[in-house]
């Protein structure tokens, strides 16, 4: 096993290779009266898994329609997802009050990085990255050896 000291802040440059800039979000709603957010694919997904489990009226018809909705949920599209909220009258599970249409929510914490400080970089949104990053000098110091395993070195975090 190698260890890998890694920086808790990682370039833009890196993470824009990576498709992470680009494609690390998540569709959000927002409770209309209380202003909760929620992550639509869970709400889409507790909706159909609940319906799965406890309604005894399902038919074997809809029952393959909601097993299908949980096999692409991931797939569906931010149009597709509103949709599919919709079709189902989803609301807030808590206070059932209408949601919003979903927006995105990038997940990463973007923070100015550099000298100047006008560097974009953004703080561990894929804890694996620095291993990627460092594949060659990692393979290197193994013996140009495949395979090996690596990890970062939690106790700097």
């Amino acid at each position: 096993m190698l260890e890998v000291d890694c920086p808790c802040v990682t370039p833009e440059v890196v993470l824009k290779a990576s498709g992470h800039v680009d494609k690390f979000t998540d569709l959000m709603v927002k409770d209309e009266k209380t202003g909760t957010c929620y992550r639509a694919d869970h709400l889409l997904k507790d909706f159909c898994k609940e319906k799965l489990e406890k309604d005894l009226s399902l038919t074997a018809e809809k029952a393959a329609v909601l097993k299908h909705v949980l096999a692409i949920l991931d797939d569906l599209s931010s149009k597709q997802l509103v949709a599919k909220l919709k079709e189902y009258g989803t609301n807030a599970p808590d206070t059932k009050n209408p949601l919003s249409d979903p927006y995105p929510f990038n997940l990463m914490f973007q923070t100015s990085i550099g000298p100047s400080g006008l560097s974009p970089g953004y703080m561990l949104p894929e804890t694996a990255q620095e291993i990627f990053v460092n594949f060659k000098d990692l393979y290197c110091y193994n013996g140009k050896k495949l395979p090996f395993a690596a990890a970062p070195d939690w106790s700097s975090f």
